[in-house]
């Protein structure tokens, strides 16, 4: 028999405690927000590119027929339902000196309206003098100027509106996706410092 010494004092009563498993503490984040924020500063950069080449750049036209003011008739291939323009060379004062006279007509020779542009436009040193309905695409264009050898370029109109959209919208684009990219970064380091 286990009796006490009778040297010990004896022990006061202590209930029997069931022991727990240790609570473990919240994990530390995962870096899938500095992950996240390194792709949306990807895409900060990746988005305004994509929208310049697909808004921007077209909206300009950068496709053209060009060929010369000596009367002949220059059958076209366009794209069907576009707004296209007449284009000569700008003159360094600003003024447009020899202005062909021209004639457009769809293929079957049914005329086309030519409409005078309702303000000054330049494109890349070329400046508009008339604007046109594609209609189905194929277009016959004859023009005459008082000298045979003045070129004129058929183009795209350009489409400054979309342009300007286009610019802003990427503009837009870079900063949301800039300043969300770097504030989760900083949010998801913060909290993996402080754990």
């Amino acid at each position: 028999m286990n009796y006490p010494d009778p040297g010990e004092s004896p022990q006061p009563y202590q209930p029997y405690v069931v022991p727990q498993a240790a609570v473990p503490s919240k994990p530390r984040p995962g870096r899938t927000g500095v992950w996240v924020g390194i792709g949306l500063l990807i895409a900060a950069v990746v988005v305004p590119i994509v929208l310049v080449v697909t808004l921007i750049v077209p909206a300009f036209g950068g496709d053209h027929d060009e060929f010369s003011a000596d009367g002949a008739r220059h059958s076209l291939s366009l794209p069907a339902g576009e707004k296209y323009a007449l284009f000569v060379p700008s003159s360094g004062d600003g003024f447009l000196h020899d202005v062909p006279s021209c004639v457009v007509a769809a293929t079957g020779g049914r005329p086309i309206t030519v409409r005078q542009p309702s303000g000054e436009v330049s494109l890349n040193g070329w400046r508009v003098f008339g604007t046109f309905d594609t209609g189905s695409g194929k277009v016959d264009v004859t023009c005459t100027a008082r000298s045979s050898d003045t070129t004129l370029r058929v183009g795209k109109y350009p489409e400054i509106g979309k342009a300007v959209g286009g610019i802003f919208g990427a503009i837009g684009a870079a900063g949301v996706l800039g300043v969300a990219g770097i504030v989760l970064i900083i949010v998801t380091v913060v909290r993996r410092s402080r754990r």
